[in-house]
């Protein structure tokens, strides 16, 4: 789970990358930290070099922070990965 951070580092290995497990990549709308194109252009980074296995989640209104709606969608996610109910 990548939740409001960007890809810095991209000299990491695309086979190294594909290894990874699936991603959950979500951020705010209204994060005052990064422009919402630092966002963008790290999700299609990381997309692009794990093969498609990158899902993207942005939850309005939210800034630098978690919110409930961010965690509940953090939650969801692993819940679906570990296949439970």
């Amino acid at each position: 789970i990548c939740h409001s951070a960007i890809v810095i580092n991209r000299a990491v290995s695309d086979d190294h990358l594909r290894a990874a497990p699936h991603t959950l990549y979500l951020y705010g709308d209204a994060d005052p930290e990064f422009p919402q194109d630092y966002y963008r252009e790290s999700y299609t980074w990381v997309q692009t070099h794990t093969g498609g296995r990158c899902q993207s989640v942005v939850i309005p209104g939210l800034a630098h922070t978690t919110s409930a709606e961010s965690r509940a969608a953090c939650a969801a996610y692993l819940r679906d990965q570990l296949g439970g109910d």
